[in-house]
Parts: C-alpha cells; sequence; structure tokens
C-alpha cells in the first residue's frame, strides 16, 4: 500500500517539495532585501509565509520518517515473536515475511527525493 502510495503522489511531493522551497526562498530573499525599509508588517508577513512553507516541508519529512521507522518497528515484532515455538510451515510464512520486511519503504519526491528527517536538515 505504501509503495502504490509513493507511486501515486510522487509527482504531486515534487511539485510540493519545489513549490514550497521556492516560496521559502523568495520569501526570506524579500525579507532580508527590505529589513532597512520600515515595512515592518510585511516583512512579518514574508516572514509567516517562510515560517508556513517550512513547517508544511518538516510535515511531509516526518511523515516519510515515521514511515521508515514503521518497516523498522515490524522487522523487530517478526523477529520477536515466539518463532522457536512455531510449527515449520508458520515459520517459512514468517520467513517470507521477514524477507519481504527488509524492502525498507520510502516517501519520495519524484523518486529521487526522500522525505525523512535527515533530508529536512541537509
Amino acid at each position: 500500500m505504501a509503495k502504490s502510495v509513493d507511486n501515486t503522489f510522487n509527482l504531486i511531493l515534487l511539485d510540493e517539495l519545489v513549490g514550497n522551497s521556492v516560496v521559502l526562498a523568495i520569501s526570506l530573499y524579500y525579507v532580508i532585501m527590505n529589513l532597512d525599509v520600515s515595512e515592518i508588517a510585511t516583512c512579518c508577513t514574508f516572514t509567516f509565509f517562510a515560517l508556513i512553507s517550512l513547517v508544511m516541508l518538516f510535515g511531509y519529512c516526518l511523515i516519510g520518517d515515521q514511515l521508515t521507522q514503521q518497516c523498522i518497528s515490524v522487522q523487530d515484532a517478526y523477529y520477536e515473536c515466539n518463532w522457536y515455538e512455531m510449527p515449520l510451515d508458520c515459520k517459512k510464512c514468517l520467513l517470507i515475511c521477514m524477507i519481504r520486511g527488509q524492502v525498507m519503504l520510502y516517501l519520495t519526491a519524484g523518486k529521487f527525493y526522500i522525505f525523512s528527517l535527515n533530508s529536512f536538515t541537509d
């Protein structure tokens, strides 16, 4: 399900990433260039725009990071169950699930930018 969500929304998330980055850059540029002018209200408005776009980018990165953390939690849950007491056919099914659980799921923008907290700080 997470793969299909990523395949469906990766171009939309790319648009959000580029759009929010442009809004952030232009807003901060406007604030920096007009600090000496006494338009405090306008500077505050553009600072607010910059903060909102930064919060939106953080939200996407937080959701992507949570998806990756949940994949790791599923792997740990498979390992921590009492697999050594299960019948052989259940062990085989569990092994297949564990192998599939090793493939990490990511939320991407355009299939090249991975939304995570590490990429947010970068």
